[in-house]
């Protein structure tokens, strides 16, 4: 196509400058349409104010076959002013060849039968179509057409839609992009929103976004409390807050990770144990945009607290258990002798036996003093037992 051509075009426009500003408005586009049907429906105004047409559609390929049309956006809603099977059957005749094509009356008909189309009605005068490429691939095709009197399309017509095609093509691909992007975007904050720990990303130690439940965990009431506002205000104090800054460049550029335990304070002053996490995709600067995750280490502290006061308590059982073992024989002897003695003297070795007795409770005392470390013993029952002489040896 010759940009600078004089010849008139079917719609009436023979300054290039009007192409050129329609190409404008269709990059403009891009940022200015909410979605890709409103995209689709100013490419289709566009087209219409170029070409001397009455409609104007775009037929894209599904994903699951490359080469089949899979939906369209008529220029009109009215169902009798467009005509689905010409608009399908049209559309990937164009995609197939991968080339520009006019049809004409003949043309439309022949191919509609060849198809098996039954209901043949309402057909097309003339129909101009264009592949949409970017780069070699075709992503489908774009098409102008009217059913009254009056437009021929030429050839220059059909170059002009063929050049206007690939700028076509390039904006419906960036806003699909624009549009997964977004969506990848609003489903990773739907995950981030949902995470039972806090998460921030900050910069230079400043906060620029933070999930809800960044805000609960520090009782603020809304996320512009906390966000673009100094980190500062969730330590406890300056000490902390400097000695936090220390920790997290040290492993930032270090390991491009920084993880630790300290001390926070909510907003009501009170403070709590919490676990930082932090990461940094820049090693070089640790510090310029870290991602943090904050959690509430109460509940795990006080679950420990519960199980070490319990093992203790354990642990006092056990050694009353021992105690009770151990120093049993000796006094259940003393006993005995004490009770031979209300009728009879007890002999020298009796007397000697029942001093032996009274040391080893002393030995037995004197070695619970000593303990330094746990070892049981197996005791009646399938028990277990502190053994102290083994503890304190």
């Amino acid at each position: 196509m010759n940009p600078r051509s004089t010849k008139k075009l079917a719609s009436g426009i023979t300054d290039p400058k009007d192409i050129l500003q329609m190409l404008f408005e269709i990059s403009e586009a891009i940022t200015v349409t909410e979605n890709s049907a409103a995209l689709f429906s100013l490419i289709r105004k566009s087209l219409s104010r170029v070409f001397d047409t009455d409609h104007a559609s775009i037929a894209l390929c599904s994903k699951e076959k490359s080469k089949e049309p899979a939906f369209y956006f008529p220029q009109t809603e009215k169902e009798t002013e467009f005509n689905t099977e010409e608009a399908f059957w049209l559309s990937r005749e164009v995609i197939q060849k991968n080339a520009p094509r006019r049809f004409v009356g003949a043309d439309i008909l022949s191919i509609l039968k060849r198809n098996k189309i039954k209901n043949i009605k309402d057909t097309s005068r003339v129909w101009l179509g264009s592949p949409l490429k970017i780069q070699k691939k075709v992503i489908g095709a774009v098409a102008v057409f009217s059913k009254r009197p009056g437009p021929e399309y030429t050839r220059d017509d059909l170059n002009r839609l063929y050049s206007i095609s690939f700028h076509i093509a390039l904006a419906i691909e960036r806003k699909a992009a624009d549009e997964t992007l977004a969506e990848q975007r609003q489903i990773l904050n739907q995950i981030l929103e949902t995470s039972p720990v806090g998460i921030a990303l900050v910069q230079n130690r400043v906060f620029k976004w933070v999930n809800n439940e960044m805000v609960a965990l520090f009782g603020y009431g809304s996320k512009q409390e906390l966000e673009n506002n100094s980190v500062r205000i969730i330590y406890c104090n300056e000490k902390e807050y400097q000695q936090a800054g220390r920790l997290i460049y040290n492993g930032l550029s270090s390991t491009g990770r920084a993880d630790y335990e300290i001390n926070l304070v909510r907003k009501d002053k009170t403070c709590f144990p919490s676990h930082i996490r932090l990461t940094s995709a820049d090693q070089s600067d640790p510090m310029a945009w870290t991602i943090a995750t904050i959690s509430d280490n109460s509940q795990r502290i006080a679950a420990e607290k519960v199980k070490a006061d319990k093992e203790k308590l354990q642990g006092v059982l056990e050694m009353a258990e021992a105690i009770s073992h151990e120093i049993d024989q000796p006094l259940h002897q003393i006993v005995t002798y004490l009770t031979c003695q209300q009728t009879k003297a007890l002999s020298f070795e009796e007397i000697k036996n029942l001093k032996r007795q009274a040391l080893k409770i002393g030995k037995i005392t004197k070695r619970l003093t000593n303990i330094t470390r746990y070892k049981t013993r197996e005791s009646a029952g399938d028990i277990r037992m502190i053994d102290i002489w083994k503890s304190s040896s």
